[in-house]
């Protein structure tokens, strides 16, 4: 690495924003962006890939809260210093993968549409704090495609694969996905799709299995795959998972925002998790 590049790695994976030790997969995926970045002065790509929506079990949903408020400043701070070091700026992406949730979690698609145009709204607000070269968006990874039709050739095929590596899952993954997957499905209420509230255990353990499947399936899509890991993107993530840093969603949390609930507390932006949430509801009432 070059001087300079050297000086942008060592920003990056700064241990004043990381939460869990660097992995070697994403120390080498953020080399190789800053190889392919730097000598043509292009601006660098960082992506968080996420969900797109509120958990629908949080007070605001479907609307963002101050878990979405919290985590933009979070990571500004984390951004500045890389920005104030390279003139050509810093593009943050936040990737919505929106257009599987109906299928995971039996959201209604009304519910996707208000949160994607609400955290736009979030990021519109936050953007006069931002330097002039820090510029953070919102992609809806669906609309990478010509149409909706193309996109779901594709994951009709990726969907077929993936439910036959499914059966090759050790157990370990597959308790960890259905857990997920039981934590977020929706089965009744205003945001669900369908009011499922009457389906079989059966039926509903299959409609888990295929949700878990479909997260994989759209990640094995060609135009998210693009986006998302092409070579020139480094991946940012508040927990950790492959190639990506972990800095958590505030200073003080690490909860995923789009399933928490934002809160200041001792002096601290936080963000909690359902069960914390419904914890500190249940000690106010006491």
């Amino acid at each position: 690495m070059t001087e300079s590049e050297q000086t942008l790695y060592r920003l990056i994976v700064s241990k004043k924003f990381r939460k869990w030790a660097l992995p070697a997969d994403a120390a080498e995926r953020i080399k190789t962006a800053l190889a392919v970045c730097v000598p043509e002065n292009k601006p660098l790509n960082f992506v968080f890939e996420f969900g797109g929506y509120k958990l629908w079990r949080l007070p605001s949903a479907p609307y963002p809260d101050l878990a979405e408020t919290y985590m933009l400043r979070h990571y500004a701070a984390y951004l500045r210093p890389i920005a104030e070091a390279y003139p050509a700026g810093v593009n943050m992406y936040f990737a919505s993968d929106d257009c599987v949730v109906e299928r995971m979690n039996n959201i209604k698609p009304e519910a996707l549409e208000i949160y994607a145009d609400a955290f736009q709204k979030c990021l519109k607000q936050i953007e006069p704090e931002l330097p002039a070269n820090i510029q953070m968006s919102y992609v809806r990874l669906a609309e990478l495609y010509p149409n909706r039709q193309a996109l779901e050739d594709e994951l009709k095929i990726t969907f077929a694969g993936n439910m036959k590596k499914f059966e090759t899952w050790t157990d370990e993954k597959k308790d960890r996905m259905l857990k997920r997957a039981r934590l977020n499905f929706c089965k009744s209420g205003a945001l669900a799709a369908k009011d499922l509230s009457g389906i079989s255990p059966e039926e509903y353990d299959r409609r888990l299995i295929e949700g878990a499947v479909y997260h994989d399936a759209f990640e094995d899509c060609s135009k998210r795959k693009e986006f998302v890991v092409g070579k020139d993107r480094i991946l940012l993530f508040c927990t950790p998972i492959p190639e990506a840093i972990a800095i958590g969603t505030t200073k003080a949390s690490v909860t995923k925002f789009w399933t928490g609930v934002g809160v200041f507390e001792d002096g601290l932006e936080k963000v909690l998790s359902p069960s914390a949430w419904e914890q500190r509801q249940k000690e106010k009432t006491l």
